[in-house]
């Protein structure tokens, strides 16, 4: 009977096996070696098959203790042999021992409704049904991992799509422990096991879908907020661009009675004052971004400039519209610390200009901004946290910005300083289509 035992659990673990490898190549779009699979997979087979088997008389804390030894065995074995990180080895594991939990609360209801009594006493003494009863578990595991790859997609486009995962993740495990319990107790219940399972599926149900409202009813709101701010921005500028053209053909007027009039002086205050009205209302380049997010740090940024006495000029080509690849909050952070700087810099310089430059196409955004730097900063420096040239308990934002782009391949940064126009200078590249720039 032992025997038995040992070649079901054996079978059992190797279409785990099997199962595993396929969810690190589909799900991780990693190409596993042949020899490392065949590898994988008998190891794998064998430490799960014979620990499960050698432990089941060993009394009832070590097989309470089982769990916790088969997953630390197979994750060591997932690591080493496939040669993926910890993390990816815990995520393969886990999704794999989710569907077999499935299996197990699925599988065993509809042998009890078949007429096949599953308990602990019934399968000990029914070896044909326990191999079946493993074997359908383990196809319900495969159509599981088969469903994950397309359900990556959905979440992707998920804001905080991690909570929700954990979420239905730890609802999946709550549905297949109370269902294990129920078919491993010696007096199934059929009628008490379908109670539980559906309780415990409509609380999972009901709590995926209350994350998702509640998220998405957030993000709308911050939807919301940004577009009312691009809107108000967009107003006044627009308001002042036609009050501006509305008065130009009546300062004309002005200039050339005064130049008829041989008042050169006076036309030549008055062209100033013109010019000064001119640069208190900006350029129409701000126009060119239309998404809120950028529109709205950018626009910040030039007021904030602007009260400083610097002037902050901008210039856009192309439509800044949908930006794809990095969240608008990570890119409006990067991009207020970066004019932050470029500001308290320009502040102690006699030249007060700093320049922005936005290139758009169909698949890249560079920005780039320039202020004026008379010494030198230390390039290899900067990045570290701690350091500034402005005095203890600074020097904190540009290592926020380069753990921020650690974490993303579509996001390239270059700093450099320029010798011959005393300028320091920072270059943020953006890739809009999946290809790794």
């Amino acid at each position: 009977m032992q025997i038995d035992f040992l070649a079901i659990n054996l079978l059992s673990a190797v279409l785990s096996a099997l199962l595993i490898s396929y969810f690190v190549k589909s799900f991780y779009k990693i190409n596993l070696e042949f020899k490392n699979q065949v590898a994988f997979t008998i190891l794998f087979g064998l430490l799960n098959g014979i620990v499960s088997v050698a432990i089941r008389d060993m009394g009832d804390l070590v097989n309470n203790l089982k769990p916790i030894l088969l997953m630390s065995l197979s994750i060591i074995i997932i690591k080493l042999i496939l040669d993926i990180s910890i993390l990816k080895s815990l995520i393969s594991f886990f999704i794999v021992a989710l569907g077999i939990g499935i299996g197990n609360a699925i599988v065993p209801l509809l042998f009890n409704l078949l007429g096949f009594s599953v308990t602990n006493i019934t399968l000990e003494n029914k070896i044909i049904i326990a191999a079946l009863l493993n074997l359908f578990i383990n196809v319900v595991a495969a159509i599981f991992i088969f469903t994950i790859k397309p359900i990556k997609g959905v979440f992707s486009s998920i804001k905080n799509s991690k909570t929700v995962i954990i979420t239905l993740l730890l609802s999946f495990l709550l549905i297949t422990t109370s269902a294990s319990l129920q078919y491993f107790s010696n007096n199934f219940n059929p009628i008490i096991f379908t109670i539980i399972t559906l309780l415990t599926t409509i609380y999972c149900v009901f709590t995926i879908w209350t994350s998702m409202v509640s998220y998405k009813t957030e993000n709308q709101k911050i939807e919301l907020e940004q577009q009312k701010f691009y809107n108000e921005s967009l107003d006044n500028a627009l308001h002042n661009l036609r009050r501006f053209k509305h008065d130009w053909v009546n300062n004309l007027g002005v200039i050339h009675d005064m130049l008829q009039e041989h008042e050169y002086i006076a036309a030549q205050s008055y062209i100033n004052e013109l010019l000064e009205t001119d640069n208190k209302i900006g350029s129409t380049a701000i126009l060119n971004i239309k998404n809120a997010g950028l529109h709205g740090i950018i626009s910040s940024k030039i007021k904030l400039a602007s009260d400083r006495g610097i002037s902050l000029n901008l210039k856009s080509i192309g439509t800044i519209k949908d930006i794809t690849n990095i969240k608008i909050s990570e890119l409006c952070e990067i991009i207020g610390i970066f004019l932050d700087n470029a500001i308290e810099s320009t502040e102690n310089e006699n030249d007060k200009n700093i320049e922005v430059c936005i290139l758009s196409d169909d698949s890249n955004i560079q920005i780039t901004i320039k202020n004026p730097c008379f010494l030198q900063p230390e390039i290899n420096k900067i990045f570290t946290p701690g350091y500034s040239t402005k005095g203890m308990g600074r020097g904190n934002g540009l290592f926020i910005v380069k753990k921020l782009l650690e974490k993303n391949q579509y996001v390239l940064n270059n700093t450099y300083y320029n010798e011959n126009e005393k300028q320091f200078i920072q270059e943020l590249a953006i890739s809009l289509s999946k290809t790794t720039p």
